[in-house]
C-alpha cells in the first residue's frame, strides 16, 4: 500500500546545466495547485543514495531515524524547514526515497499540496541512480543554447566560458543518453528557447507529461525575464514569460564565439541551433579542465561571501555548505 501511495505522489525532478532555465521552469510549476516545489537546491540526494550503506540496516528504526536526521540536517533543508520536520513514523519505506519523500510531503502539506518537485540542476548527471531509487520519479531536462549558458555563467558566477561550454556538452550529452534509457514516460526534454518563445505550448507539454491539468496560472512568473507590462506585483507572480535568447551575440567577440563553437558546435547543431562550426567537438586539455574546476570553486566561494556576507552565515552553516559542496563536486562526472 505504501508503494502504491508513493506512486500516486510520484516526484518530479527538474534538471539541466546551470544557467539553462531550471529556476524559471520551477517557478512556473510552483503555480500548480498540487505541486510543491522545494525552494532550494539540496544537491545531496545522489550522495545519500551512493552512501546509504553507511547508515546500516534501514529496517532498524534507529538507523532509519539517523538517515532522516542526516537529510533534515542538510543546509538547504534546514533553511526551509526551520526545524519543522516529520517524525520517523512518517517514512513510508526504509530507503533514501522514503526519507526524502517524508520530508517533502510534510513541507508540501503545510501549503496544502500533495506532490513534490525537486530542482537541483546538476542532478542531470545522476538521473539513473535517482530513477532506480525512486521508481515513480519523472525527469524534465531543460536545455539551452550552450553559448547563452556560457555567457550566463560568466556574467553571474565568473565561470570561464570555455569551461562552461565544455561542461555543457558533456552534461547535456550524458543527460540525453540517460534520458533515452529512462524512456518517454519518465524523461522529457524542453528547450529554454521554446519555453520563453512559446510558453503556452511548452507548458502544455510539460503538464501532460507530469499529469497535472494545464491552466493559465502555469505561465505566471516572478522571474526577471517576464513581460514588464504585467509585472505590477511580483509577489503575486503576475508576470508572463518572454523570449530571452541569443545574448551571446552581444556578449562575446567573434573570436570567442568561434572558440565556443569549436567545442560545442556539433551538439549545438544536433539540438537545432545555428552554428558556423557544426562539426566542432574539441576537448580542452586535462590541465586546463583541472585549473578551471579549481578556479570555479574559489570564485563561487568568493561570490557567495560577497553576496550573502558573514552576517548571514554562522561558522557552522559555512562549514556545512563547504562540506556539502566538496561532496557534490567530488561526485560530478563533468
Amino acid at each position: 500500500m505504501a508503494e502504491q501511495n508513493m506512486a500516486e505522489q510520484g516526484p518530479i525532478f527538474i534538471v539541466g546545466m546551470n544557467g539553462s532555465g531550471t529556476t524559471m521552469l520551477a517557478d512556473l510549476l510552483d503555480n500548480a495547485s498540487e505541486l510543491y516545489v522545494f525552494p532550494r537546491e539540496t544537491r545531496m540526494i545522489p550522495w545519500l543514495i551512493r552512501n546509504v550503506d553507511r547508515y546500516g540496516n534501514l529496517q532498524k528504526r534507529a538507523n532509519l531515524a539517523t538517515l532522516l536526521q542526516a537529510f533534515c540536517d542538510l543546509y538547504a533543508v534546514r533553511m526551509v524547514s526551520r526545524g519543522d520536520v516529520p517524525p520517523v513514523d512518517a517514512v513510508r519505506e526504509p530507503s533514501v526515497y522514503g526519507v526524502v519523500d517524508a520530508v517533502y510531503r510534510h513541507l508540501a502539506a503545510k501549503e496544502g499540496k500533495r506532490r513534490w518537485v525537486e530542482k537541483s540542476p546538476m542532478n542531470l548527471q545522476f538521473m539513473l541512480p535517482i530513477a532506480a531509487e525512486m521508481p515513480t520519479a519523472k525527469f524534465i531536462h531543460i536545455y539551452r543554447d550552450g553559448r547563452d549558458v556560457a555567457q550566463s555563467n560568466q556574467r553571474r558566477w565568473h565561470k570561464h566560458p570555455i569551461w562552461s561550454i565544455y561542461r555543457w556538452v558533456q552534461t547535456v550529452r550524458q543527460g540525453r543518453k540517460d534520458g533515452s534509457t529512462l524512456g518517454p514516460t519518465r524523461y522529457l526534454e524542453v528547450s529554454y528557447e521554446a519555453l520563453t518563445e512559446e510558453p503556452e505550448a511548452t507548458m502544455r507539454r510539460v503538464s501532460e507529461f507530469i499529469g497535472v491539468p494545464y491552466g493559465p496560472e502555469l505561465l505566471r512568473s516572478s522571474m526577471p525575464f517576464v513581460n514588464t507590462v504585467y509585472r505590477n506585483n511580483i509577489k503575486e507572480k503576475s508576470g508572463t514569460v518572454v523570449a530571452n535568447s541569443q545574448k551571446w551575440k552581444s556578449h562575446f567577440s567573434a573570436a570567442e564565439v568561434a572558440r565556443l563553437e569549436e567545442i560545442g558546435g556539433r551538439l549545438l547543431a544536433e539540438l537545432g541551433y545555428e552554428t558556423a562550426i557544426p562539426a566542432g567537438e574539441a576537448v580542452p586539455s586535462s590541465l586546463l579542465r583541472k585549473y578551471w574546476r579549481c578556479a570555479d570553486v574559489v570564485n563561487q566561494g568568493i561570490l557567495v561571501l560577497q553576496r550573502y556576507g558573514f552576517k548571514r552565515s554562522t561558522p557552522r552553516s559555512m562549514m556545512e555548505r563547504f562540506t556539502e559542496g566538496v561532496r557534490y563536486i567530488a561526485m560530478q562526472r563533468h
